[in-house]
């Protein structure tokens, strides 16, 4: 298995859990300082090969051009920060992508990347078990965000891994080392099953930023997440774009079988749930 990960050498969380992956793996510097790309390294570990780019600017902003040094992996990693105006304490993963008519923070207006539902299921369990050794870190929440902003990467699985809260929080040794072991784990895990059925994949829609019911279902009944489109976008939505957004978002989302609706209201639903059944999708309204 071929992995990319990427990060912006600016970024203090995620130059932290880079440094921590570079211990975590057998690794040797390749490339570094030539143009957007600051620092390139290729590493192993079991049987798999990791390219490692530090690129300068923020990751968000990339454009698909850019990535043609990590052309060849399987799917896309991405450690970050994560910037709130709450600065909640958190772990989080998520899909990028822009499912309504603007591109706030990078990437493309209407335009999704294509989602790794399964790693991330993996990631969301390493990173609640393993925050749990560290006194530390038992105040972070452990969460989904919804699909939201850049880079939009429609061809390769894309997920952002994130330290949320200040930047307190963003130079905890504790919480890269949490980061770092999470993303070696779950790509462990990942190969490990070949496409069984560990998980039921699925895509949600509705809901509050950081995605707490999906979350909680996430654990609770095994359903893992591609994209999660929230409430506050879906009500920006005319009906045609919600259509393009339901399709698209279960588009990329590989392998999904269940659509999850939390509560909204009912026209928007309908039209979720006639698109979901045209492809034979099981259906769960909350």
């Amino acid at each position: 298995m071929k992995i990319g990960v990427i990060y912006s050498v600016n970024d203090i969380a995620a130059s932290g859990i880079v440094n921590q992956l570079l211990q975590e793996l057998v690794c040797k510097e390749i490339y570094s300082n030539s143009g957007f790309v600051k620092k390139a390294f290729s590493c192993k570990f079991d049987f798999h090969e990791v390219q490692l780019l530090g690129y300068d600017g923020e990751v968000v902003s990339l454009e698909p051009s850019q990535l043609e040094f990590i052309s060849n992996v399987d799917f896309i990693v991405i450690p970050s920060r994560h910037e709130s105006s709450s600065r909640i304490k958190s772990f989080t993963v998520h899909a990028p992508g822009n499912p309504w008519r603007r591109s706030d923070f990078g990437g493309k207006p209407m335009q999704l990347s294509m989602s790794n539902p399964v790693l991330m299921w993996y990631m969301l369990w390493e990173l609640n078990r393993l925050r749990q050794s560290y006194s530390t870190l038992t105040e972070f929440l452990v969460s989904y965000e919804v699909t939201h902003h850049g880079p939009t990467i429609p061809t390769k699985p894309v997920t952002f891994i994130e330290i949320g809260g200040s930047e307190r929080e963003w130079s905890i040794a504790e919480a890269h080392k949490v980061v770092a072991k999470a993303i070696k784990n779950a790509i462990t895990y990942l190969s490990r099953v070949q496409g069984s059925e560990s998980c039921t994949v699925s895509v949600g829609f509705g809901g509050n930023h950081y995605a707490s019911l999906f979350t909680k279902r996430a654990f609770e009944k095994n359903e893992c997440y591609g994209h999660i489109v929230a409430n506050y976008i879906i009500k920006e939505l005319a009906l045609e774009d919600l259509k393009i957004v339901t399709e698209m978002a279960i588009r990329l989302t590989p392998g999904v079988a269940r659509i999850v609706i939390e509560k909204m209201r009912s026209e928007l639903r309908n039209n979720i749930t006639l698109i979901a059944k045209s492809l034979e999708l099981e259906i769960v309204t909350l």
